[in-house]
This record gives C-alpha cells, structure tokens and sequence, in this order.
C-alpha cells in the first residue's frame, strides 16, 4: 500500500530545492565566477570593473571595463581614467546626475545586490570590494537599451562648470567697471557692489569695510 507520508515529503523536499535553485539564479552576483580577470595589480591598488557600459551592454563578465585605483581616490575621476565619462552635474552628491550602482551582498535581494552610489562624492577603499576584490559599478544608467550606445546626457550643457576658470564663477568675480576696487588684502580686483568672497575677513584695507571705504580712501588703487 502506497504511504502518502512519503510522498508529501518527497513533494515539500523538492519545493525546498526549488527554491534554493530559484534563489541562487536570481542572484546577479553568480556571474562574478565567469568574469575574466586578465590584469595585474601593485600593491594597494584596487580594481574597479565598470559593467553594463555603453558598447558594451549587457555585460557578459568579458565585455566590461576595468579600471585600476588606489584608496582615496573618487570613482567619477577613476571613471574618467577609463573614458567612461559618468553625468555630473553638482558634483557635491546633490544632483544625482553621476548615480551608478555598487553591487553589494549586503544590500539584499529586494535591491537586486546592488547600493546606490554617486560617482562624484564616493571615494575607493576596500569596504566596496567583493570576494574577489574587485568594486563592481554598474552603469547601465548611461545606455541607451535600443541602440547600445550612450545616451544623450541632460546635464552636459552644464559640464564646462567643472572648470572655474572657463565656466561658472562666484559673483564677487563677476568684476563690473564702475564699481572696482583694488583690494590690499586679498591683492586683487573686487566688484564692491557685489557680493562678499565667502571667505573675507573685511579687514582694515578691504573695500567691503566701512571705515576702510568712508575712512581711509587711500587704500584704493583701482
């Protein structure tokens, strides 16, 4: 006589593996055992594989991009060693435009293994690292999935800020011709109708200080 206790076991151990199976395919991060790792590392130098980049999306553990960085430095400027040139915008974090995502065990299914990062304020160290001691950035953010090329980036008519000397300056920079004043102290031009340096000390000599101005007009040269 057939002993359906038996069967129901058999029934509920298969539904344990599964699960396990299903589990353990769903995990993004299996792929690392089929990634080729084909550089060589100096001491204290940490790898950084960019996956899921433009021309080289979906990443199949061969086509991806690696990077070599040391501890400290900011994953936007490792990117950038590697021409993978993120968004920015801000870059203070604010913004978002570098976001990318940092695969990490830690972060859980329900975040598919992944923390989200912001290129231009994440600084290298081997907190980041996986089992094989390498920090896995995923930028599928910057592809464009039907054609596999990168997108057009929203904030690039900003990317000339970058550099103050070509784009934006503070506006007590921003020198006008009939307000300009040669500063003693700082030993350079100030707009004296435009905003204070944030870091001014309105000194005995500034233009910005009011005895300097009304007191002791000498002071000016410009």
């Amino acid at each position: 006589m057939f002993n359906f206790n038996y069967l129901i076991v058999i029934v509920f151990t298969l539904f344990e593996y599964s699960i396990c199976f299903t589990v353990m395919n769903s995990n993004p991060l299996n792929i690392k055992n089929n990634r080729l790792r084909s550089y060589s590392l100096n001491k204290n130098e940490i790898p950084v594989r960019f996956i899921n980049s433009p021309n080289n999306f979906p990443s199949n553990g061969k086509n991806d991009i690696i990077a070599i960085a040391k501890k400290g430095d900011i994953l936007l400027k490792v990117a950038d060693s590697v021409n993978i040139n993120l968004p920015r915008g801000c870059l203070s974090g604010l913004c978002g435009s570098c976001t990318c995502d940092i695969e990490d065990l830690s972060a859980g299914k329900e975040n598919n293994f992944k923390s989200i990062a912001r290129a231009c304020s994440t600084v290298i160290s081997s907190d980041f690292t996986d089992k094989f001691g390498e920090i896995v950035v995923d930028v599928y953010r910057m592809v464009d999935k039907s054609t596999n090329k990168e997108k057009i980036n929203p904030m690039l008519r900003f990317s000339k800020l970058d550099d103050p000397n070509k784009g934006f300056k503070p506006r007590w920079k921003l020198l006008s011709n009939n307000n300009i004043k040669y500063c003693n102290i700082c030993k350079m031009n100030i707009d004296t109708k435009s905003s204070i340096p944030y870091d001014c000390t309105i000194a005995l000599g500034c233009p910005f200080n009011k005895k300097t101005k009304y007191g002791d007009e000498n002071t000016f040269k410009g």
